[in-house]
């Protein structure tokens, strides 16, 4: 995957196949799989699936994304994963320039962490609670920790 290497990652054959398995189309050009799940023990590199599927789909797609975890300090290491491949604003440094020159606007104020990308994609943070971005609307939901719902 090509955003896997502009990103840095180095992918294992298994996170490769949750990928591909995500990413299918059908002949007509829609999604195969609506829904996606993985279930992966801790500390073996889910995340980097999740990472990348939902780069892809803010990045290339232009798709809007939220980003959802049980507890806010998760939600803040994820931002921080995200922070070193889109950087923390517009024309950062600190980012990957192939990613942070399509960053538009970067918000850190929290409950409102999130990117603007110059294609339209979106990156938003969010905790799951009842209230967590009423009014908003997303293509893509990512549920992190799932094992709390």
């Amino acid at each position: 995957m090509e955003t896997a290497r502009l990103a840095g990652y180095e992918q294992l054959d298994w996170q490769v196949d949750v990928i591909g398995i995500w990413s299918t189309f059908d002949k007509h050009g829609q999604w195969v799989h609506r829904r996606n799940g993985a279930s992966i023990p801790r500390q073996t590199g889910k995340s980097v699936d999740g990472i990348l599927w939902a780069l892809f789909l803010v990045s290339v797609m232009g798709y809007k994304v939220l980003w959802t975890d049980h507890n806010y300090s998760t939600t803040c290491e994820m931002l921080s994963r995200f922070r070193k491949i889109l950087g923390r604003h517009p024309n950062d440094n600190y980012g990957i320039k192939a990613f942070n020159r399509l960053v538009m606007s970067a918000s850190s104020k929290t409950a409102q962490e999130a990117f603007e990308l110059s294609n339209g994609g979106v990156l938003a943070f969010s905790t799951r609670t009842k209230s967590a971005a009423l009014g908003y609307s997303f293509d893509v939901i990512f549920l992190d920790e799932a094992q709390e719902l």
